[in-house]
């Protein structure tokens, strides 16, 4: 199964927001195990690296997106992309660039925890929570 992860599921992880550490490092295992295909949108790529920049070092930000690069595929941010998001009924530009990407890149479920930013999206957006029960 392949499952688009959002911004803020690596930024609970690698910032080890306390209610959310646990279900995102579970769920960075089970792509690091290959239970799962991770997808990352390539504009998370940026975000990622200036917010954890400000939180830690260079090098322990250039080493993180060095993990989720060999870890991840990157779903591509082309004109494309940018165009079709703009068709969608989304408030947010950015959740609609997600949307777009995910459904691009064959992806089951965008995994995020704010899935109501995904309210008519192309592909269902779940919590990690409810991802892992649809696992079991």
């Amino acid at each position: 199964m392949k499952v688009l992860i959002d911004t803020n599921i690596f930024l609970d992880l690698f910032l080890k927001r306390e209610l959310f550490f646990k279900n995102s490092s579970n769920l960075f295992s089970k792509v690091s195990s290959g239970e799962l295909q991770g997808v990352v949108a390539a504009h998370s790529i940026p975000t990622l690296y200036y917010i954890l920049k400000k939180a830690t070092s260079q090098k322990k930000t250039m080493a993180i997106l060095t993990d989720i690069l060999n870890l991840f595929q990157v779903g591509e941010l082309t004109h494309k992309v940018c165009i079709s998001a703009q068709q969608l009924s989304f408030p947010d530009y950015e959740d609609a660039l997600v949307c777009d990407i995910a459904h691009r890149e064959g992806c089951t479920f965008i995994v995020t925890r704010n899935t109501k930013d995904f309210k008519g999206s192309l592909i269902l957006a779940l919590t990690p929570e409810d991802l892992f029960k649809k696992l079991r």
